[in-house]
């Protein structure tokens, strides 16, 4: 079938340009892992680990590590590392120009997942977030969201993955597998929702020996009826040189029209190469790599950045024309306080 929109690709090796420096989340302490932009109103949503907030918040989930189980109904503030086991985010939204408010409008998403990508649909007088839900914690490492919902953007709230507001899907279901690991990426001004997951098939019969593979698949979406997960306009397999080596980390991707951007670093290189990848998610103008991506080009931005760690891409739509945008990771200290801040770079 296809995607059946016609846009021109955004040549990941042009130049980039700093579009924003300092961006800082709800927790100065924890760095933004993605974010996603309300075309609209000119504001960004970023999210990050819920990790070492000073606020504490009410748990009222049970969920296990290798260590035991914590309670259910505690509340508490919870180191990051079990917060990004349990998948805990916090989203925060903050303006483009000018000053965020203090403090900010921010809410928590409590057993979600790890903020790989998120998708923002602004509605009349609603916004809300698409992003990965239902974390399965692992036996040490990151939770990732084995499902997608819809949340709608509510200052000061703090959401369950198992609440009522949620609309939540399970869009994919494979035979003699099952599907781990989802992110997402909204293009409204080409009506598409595209996911990307991670693919376990069973190897053996029985199990448990598993081949895993990444894809991303887009889908129709409209304003007025959401997604039709009914069957996907397109899928591809992610370019197997993104995340060859387990020092080679996967950081980010959004879609626009047909074309799916990618962000990795490698972090066996001093100081660290960041690069950035075009894929036709059609698969007609894929000419690298055996035919599984169009363009992949390391990156020159904030070379003096420290630690110069990529986080997150999204589509910048103001005033016009498409900017394809991703964060590097820049911590600032003040008054001997260390800040995890962003600075975000563009290509058009």
């Amino acid at each position: 079938m296809g995607v059946p929109v016609t846009v021109d690709v955004i040549n990941v090796g042009d130049p980039s340009t700093r579009l924003v420096s300092g961006m800082v989340g709800i927790d100065h302490a924890v760095e933004i892992q993605s974010f996603a932009f309300d075309n609209v109103n000119n504001l960004v949503y970023v999210a990050q680990v819920a990790g070492a907030c000073s606020i504490s918040y009410d748990q009222s989930t049970s969920w296990k590590t290798a260590s035991g189980s914590y309670p259910v109904s505690a509340s508490l503030s919870m180191a990051m590392a079990d917060n990004e086991a349990a998948g805990n985010l916090a989203i925060t939204q903050l303006p483009m120009s000018g000053a965020p408010p203090n403090p900010p409008h921010s809410m928590f998403l409590l057993g979600f997942g790890h903020g790989v990508a998120i998708g923002v649909e602004p509605q009349a007088s609603q916004t809300y977030i698409w992003v990965e839900c239902q974390s399965q914690p692992p036996a040490n490492g990151d939770g990732f969201g084995n499902k997608v919902a819809r949340v709608p953007f509510t200052p000061g709230a703090v959401f369950q993955a198992s609440s009522s507001d949620l609309e939540l899907y399970d869009p994919i279901t494979i035979q003699n597998g099952y599907i781990t690991g989802y992110s997402c990426a909204l293009d409204t001004q080409n009506g598409l929702l595209a996911l990307r997951y991670t693919e376990n098939v069973y190897n053996q019969d029985p199990p448990p020996d598993v081949i895993s593979t990444k894809y991303v698949s887009a889908y129709s979406w409209s304003s007025t009826d959401g997604p039709d997960f009914s069957a996907a306009l397109a899928t591809i397999q992610q370019p197997p040189v993104i995340e060859a080596t387990d020092l080679d980390v996967f950081q980010g991707w959004t879609l626009y029209g047909s074309w799916v951007y990618m962000l990795d670093w490698d972090k066996s290189t001093s100081p660290y190469t960041i690069y950035t990848t075009s894929i036709d998610i059609n698969g007609d103008d894929n000419p690298n790599g055996g035919g599984t991506y169009h363009l992949r080009t390391s990156s020159s931005a904030d070379v003096d950045a420290d630690p110069r760690e990529p986080e997150g891409m999204a589509i910048y739509l103001i005033p016009t024309s498409p900017t394809l945008c991703f964060g590097i990771t820049n911590d600032t200290i003040e008054y001997g306080i260390t800040f995890h801040t962003l600075d975000m770079y563009g290509k058009v």
